[in-house]
């Protein structure tokens, strides 16, 4: 590849650290590690394959690395692992500092001055490890978008409304692992090793709650992801992560104490593998999550015109409100989109589909689950609306696969997958089969009107 001039240039040194270049390239990744404090190799690999748009191989961004090591911008540091699995990291050296100082600031001569706490680092334990890796790779999502042109990032105790401002009265009621924010949405990240006990997810949860409802969040829509860590992250955690995911919602409190504001939440969350976090996040960032009720609304609408469409006179689907089919005294925020009524028109069977559209990791999706299986199941005695079911539709078939809820159900619980109906409808055949949840963490196709 060929370089732009460089933006300084270092002679050898008195201590015969050998002099170097240094390019915009090197300017992005310093910034990165300032930030992070310290970055994983295999992080500054990614990163920097990203910075350099492909054009430079594994072997070339390692050599470059040597040298900003050797010339005293980075340094390195060795972490031996299990089965002596070695691990690098680097931060960023005295002449990094330098750079920083000279360059990032528009070419003014201000200094950054090196934090002791920063210069002093040592390697991460795993959990900041893990969350510099997930960050990381947020980071990379989003600028993948032209969309998201702008957005910013911190680790949390350095974000403006989480910042412990000691000597004051006034403390942060709580403080992410990450923030990611992006024009007026904020992206909380709480990074979970599975060793966190219920009480303390719980007060997590409140004291996000709280936070969303204070002035200086007004205006602010607030999400909260749990990133659950996983082996795309870290190589010692090989087990089976769903389990956890499940048990963060299962912990957090009911929908009705988050704050409600014009028949919206104030405050979402979500709980997903660490694998799973970076394509949630620029989704959330995007304005394309959380959905809407009133969206939500138009894609039962939507979807039940496909199925009409693609099933043609083989079925009849006829749509009832929540008040047709449920007591009036219910909670209403709990509702499911609408209702449906199925009749095959060649066996003469007929069914009964409470329609939820949702969201992979979605605790409000959770609870909406929980709570409609709940009221189904309180209509089995009714003549009028024959084996009810519950049908959930998701945006695209990896959402079904990575999304659990971790509980049995006493009804059939269906997943779809709008997509292929969208697909189906333009080739004009039926859509491949749905998915029931048969048990806790398995799922079985099947047809969704058989």
């Amino acid at each position: 590849m060929e370089y732009d001039k460089p933006l300084m240039t270092y002679t050898k040194d008195k201590k015969g650290r050998p002099g170097i270049h240094i390019y915009k390239e090197d300017l992005e990744l310093l910034k990165q590690i300032y930030i992070h404090r310290t970055m994983r190799a295999v992080s500054i690999h990614e990163l920097l394959k990203v910075i350099y748009k492909g054009e430079r191989t594994t072997k070339a961004i390692s050599k470059r690395l040597a040298k900003l090591t050797d010339s005293g911008v980075l340094i390195q540091m060795k972490h031996r692992a299990i089965n002596n699995l070695h691990i690098f990291y680097y931060k960023l050296g005295t002449r990094g500092y330098e750079v920083l100082g000279k360059l990032a600031s528009q070419g003014t001569e201000e200094q950054y001055s090196p934090d002791i706490s920063i210069t002093s680092t040592t390697i991460p334990a795993t959990h900041t490890a893990a969350t510099s890796t997930i960050a990381n790779r947020v980071y990379l999502s989003c600028s993948a978008k032209n969309l998201l042109k702008g957005f910013q990032h911190w680790r949390g105790s350095q974000h403006p409304l989480f910042l412990n401002r000691m000597g004051e009265e006034s403390y942060a009621e709580i403080v992410p692992d990450w923030v990611f924010e992006y024009e007026d949405t904020i992206v909380c990240v709480e990074v979970d090793t599975g060793y966190q006990r219920r009480h303390v997810i719980a007060d997590k949860y409140k004291r996000y709650i709280e936070l969303s409802q204070k002035e200086e969040t007004q205006g602010k829509k607030i999400v909260v992801v749990f990133s659950v860590v996983d082996e795309s992250v870290d190589p010692t955690f090989t087990y089976n992560r769903d389990r956890r995911i499940a048990k963060l919602k299962e912990y957090a409190p009911p929908i009705h104490e988050w704050g409600i504001m014009n028949n919206e939440l104030n405050i979402h969350f979500y709980a997903v593998s660490a694998f799973r976090t970076p394509p949630l996040i620029v989704e959330i960032l995007s304005g394309f999550l959380p959905i809407k009720r009133e969206e939500r609304y138009k894609l039962a609408e939507d979807w039940s015109r496909k199925v009409q469409k693609v099933y043609g006179e083989r079925i009849r689907l006829s749509q009832l409100s929540n008040d047709e089919v449920f007591n009036p005294r219910r909670e209403r925020f709990v509702d499911c989109e609408c209702v449906f009524r199925m009749q095959n028109m060649n066996s003469g069977s007929e069914k009964t589909f409470a329609f939820l559209y949702g969201e992979e990791g979605s605790v409000f999706t959770y609870q909406l689950v929980r709570a409609n299986a709940m009221r189904l199941g309180q209509l089995t005695e009714h003549t009028e609306l024959p084996n009810p079911e519950l049908l959930i539709c998701y945006d695209a078939i990896e959402n079904v696969n990575h999304n659990h809820y971790g509980v049995s159900f006493t009804l059939p619980v269906k997943e779809a997958t709008y997509g292929q109906w969208i697909q189906a409808e333009m080739n004009k055949e039926l859509p491949p089969q749905v998915k029931s949840i048969v048990s806790e963490f398995t799922k079985a196709n099947v047809d969704l009107f058989k």
